[in-house]
């Protein structure tokens, strides 16, 4: 080893471990749960059994369903939002100004999912704020409960995550736009070009990778939503709002702890997140070799 990065490599050593037994063995042992049964000593070699019972099982096909759902709602809400609300911020000149907005904007993140939750839980209700406020429009019937309507609990659901969210990721790309050289700005500007073709063709080449980011983070995040859900909707009406995560929860603790099952779900949600992953960096790399 390179004497000049020994020094380094001994104190990223510490944390490297603490990474290993953190992420890395929970995962190990998921894996090695999702082809058993049982628990404990008692634990029994099942092949594949636990991922073919998922096939089969009504109630994850839903959830799995269910989660590509909030997906497409989702993350493409909070990248144009967050995008917008960047580009707005990044505009104005005062720099006090830009950290103010983005910390009012970052307050939701740092609040409790489960306070939040419960807010908009009380104001849902068939008496709540929200459905009162419809029912005074005269959108909706004097019976309307938006709780018991699918589309209307999962564009709740949807609608509380993009509040709760945007404001990460408002504040990852404010930093990267404030990180262009100002110079380039200014000359863009020498040469007419209005905000639009500013945004097209400097920010937006600038900040992709960091939209690649953003993406595979919320995409991640909305496959394991489990609070909004299980406080909000409890998974319904019926199983319209289930999630991955609400049904890892109810095989390992309601049910009869089925350890093995829930892991072979785990294991799902990793895949998943890890697929679209790699098939964003893919993309983003054959971009950067074309544009090169």
């Amino acid at each position: 080893m390179d004497k000049h990065l020994t020094p380094k490599f001994i104190f990223l050593l510490p944390s490297l471990i603490l990474i290993g037994i953190l992420s890395y063995l929970p995962l190990l042992y998921a894996i090695f749960l999702s082809f058993h049964i049982g628990r404990g000593k008692s634990l029994v070699f099942n092949y594949f059994e636990n991922y073919m019972g998922l096939l089969s099982d009504e109630a994850f096909i839903i959830a799995f369903s269910n989660s590509l759902i909030f997906t497409l709602i989702i993350v493409p809400c909070i990248i144009v939002l967050s995008l917008v609300v960047s580009l707005s911020i990044h505009k104005v000149k005062s720099k006090q100004l830009q950290n103010l907005f983005t910390a009012i904007l970052f307050i939701p993140c740092i609040t409790s999912p489960v306070a939040y939750s419960l807010f908009v839980k009380q104001l849902a209700y068939s008496d709540g704020t929200l459905s009162n406020s419809l029912r005074g429009l005269n959108l909706v019937s004097s019976s309307y409960n938006i709780l018991q309507e699918v589309w209307g609990a999962r564009l709740l659901i949807a609608f509380v995550c993009i509040w709760a969210w945007s404001g990460f990721y408002i504040l990852i790309l404010s930093v990267a736009m404030n990180n262009i050289n100002p110079d380039i700005y200014r000359a863009a500007k020498l040469d007419g070009a209005t905000d639009f073709i500013i945004a097209r063709k400097i920010v937006f080449p600038t900040i992709r990778p960091i939209l690649a980011l953003i993406t595979i983070l919320a995409t991640s995040n909305t496959f394991q939503i489990y609070i909004e859900s299980a406080i909000i909707t409890k998974g319904g009406p019926g199983m319209a709002t289930l999630t991955l995560v609400n049904q890892l929860y109810k095989k390992s603790f309601t049910y009869v702890a089925q350890y093995g099952y829930s892991s072979a779900i785990a294991i799902v949600i990793f895949t998943v997140c890890v697929l679209v992953s790699g098939m964003l960096f893919i993309a983003w790399s054959e971009n950067e070799a074309e544009n090169r």
